[in-house]
């Protein structure tokens, strides 16, 4: 998917339990004059970050409410992304994992936090497995 800095990208995984792909997300600066809620795409592909397939299972089977900040590196053609200052250039982004809303149900919207950055993705297994679809929200923090 496609999200722009400070927009959040929402979506629904249809079954929790199913194994997941690697998680790609084209970081896009949308502060160039671009209407995000319509077409994402209009705004500068910064770059690339990714969620390993095994990492992005592993959220989508934690327990609805979890949260969590990382702190990513920006790739371009799969390869990091220096900035002036010859370091890999980074993004924040914060996912969770929320209840789905029912299939007559509009999904809710993106909500608004500012919890601390973590240094990677670990959520917990779950007390039991879990199934059912999940709602995930990513936000691009900074």
């Amino acid at each position: 998917g496609s999200v722009a800095f400070e927009q959040a990208l929402a979506f629904t995984v249809e079954d929790a339990a199913v194994a997941q792909e690697q998680l790609q997300l084209s970081v896009l600066n949308a502060r160039e004059s671009c209407d995000c809620t319509t077409s994402a795409l209009a705004g500068t592909l910064m770059g690339m970050v990714a969620v390993p397939a095994e990492t992005t299972t592993r959220i989508m089977q934690t327990e609805i409410g979890w949260e969590q900040q990382v702190e990513l590196d920006l790739e371009v053609d799969g390869k990091p992304m220096v900035g002036k200052d010859k370091q890999n250039t980074s993004v924040t982004i914060r996912i969770t994992v929320l209840e789905a809303p029912d299939a007559d149900e509009e999904a809710p919207g993106p909500e608004d936090d500012t919890s601390g950055a973590e240094i990677q993705f670990d959520p917990p297994a779950p007390e039991q497995a879990q199934r059912g679809a999940r709602r995930v929200q990513i936000t691009v923090v900074s």
